[in-house]
């Protein structure tokens, strides 16, 4: 027992604390560079250099026997390390913190405000990354873009407020249709852009006319105090019903297609969709 409580092998061990206690104190300054909140951290290099001062007069005491009380410098050290715990839990809390604030800002740098689905800058380059991972693997995926019909004339006879619960239901209904793994964006004013990774062409027209035939389906409630269009009806209905023009487009096995190919073949599929009559699907034929 005598040797494991040596004057030497106590001594190894401090100083061993010390040294870690001296890379904390290193590693505490390189993150001052990098931080805004300094202060704390500022606070947290003070308590290491006291421990550091703490295990070397303890170190003192133990090989050159001074007239020291080693028990209160042990006990001051073992408080103002209780005092260290907290503030690194504290300044660990706040860095949380930050860390789910910097996540809730790239969400909304990514994600558009009216609908809460991607918005046309995440969604061309998410594309652009499972097009190529299609392409590297000799997968399927399909892109649907679908435009609400007849949208100006809702806007223009019901007002832009009313317009946009009209966006906001069909973005609820695309969201609560589609997978896990689907895709879905407000691609720019009534447009929607949806991709579906791992999926057919066949696949996506059977999924498109699901969501052709739901949304015509489906009553949007209006009341009269809702009306501040350009064009108001004589009559004001109880609701109204939209129906949606759906392009598709993809990439079978073995295409080296591109996301500006893919989306610009949808936009042909849509706008012939348009020609056609609108509420239809078309799929772009090469």
């Amino acid at each position: 027992m005598e040797n494991l409580t040596s004057p030497l092998l106590l001594s190894v061990l401090v100083l061993g604390g010390v040294l870690f206690l001296a890379f904390g104190i290193s590693t505490a300054r390189k993150i001052l560079t990098l931080i805004k909140e300094k202060q704390r951290w500022r606070i947290l290099i003070g308590f290491l250099i006291f421990f550091i001062v703490g295990y070397l007069l303890f170190l003192i005491g133990i090989n050159l026997n001074f007239e020291i009380n080693l028990d209160f410098i042990v006990a001051l050290i073992f408080l103002f390390g209780a005092v260290f715990v907290f503030i690194v839990m504290r300044v660990s809390y706040d860095t949380v913190e930050d860390i789910l604030r910097i996540d809730k800002l790239e969400m909304l740098a990514i994600t558009d405000p009216l609908t809460g689905l991607y918005n046309r800058r995440y969604i061309e380059a998410r594309a652009e990354s499972e097009i190529k991972r299609a392409a590297r693997y000799g997968h399927h995926l399909s892109a649907l873009l679908l435009d609400i019909d007849h949208f100006k004339k809702i806007n223009d006879s019901y007002g832009h407020q009313f317009g946009d619960k009209v966006l906001i239901k069909f973005s609820e209904i695309l969201k609560a249709h589609s997978r896990d793994s689907d895709i879905v964006a407000r691609y720019g004013g009534e447009e929607f852009l949806l991709i579906f990774p791992e999926t057919s062409l066949s696949a996506a027209e059977k999924a498109a006319e699901r969501f052709r035939e739901l949304v015509q389906t489906i009553r949007i409630p209006l009341s009269s105090e809702e009306i501040v269009g350009k064009e108001p009806p004589d009559i004001v209905p109880e609701s109204i019903s939209i129906t949606v023009s759906i392009g598709i487009s993809g990439c079978i096995k073995g295409d080296t297609a591109t996301c500006e190919r893919i989306i610009q073949e949808a936009d042909k599929a849509l706008y012939q969709a348009k020609q056609e009559g609108r509420n239809k699907t078309v799929t772009f034929v090469r």
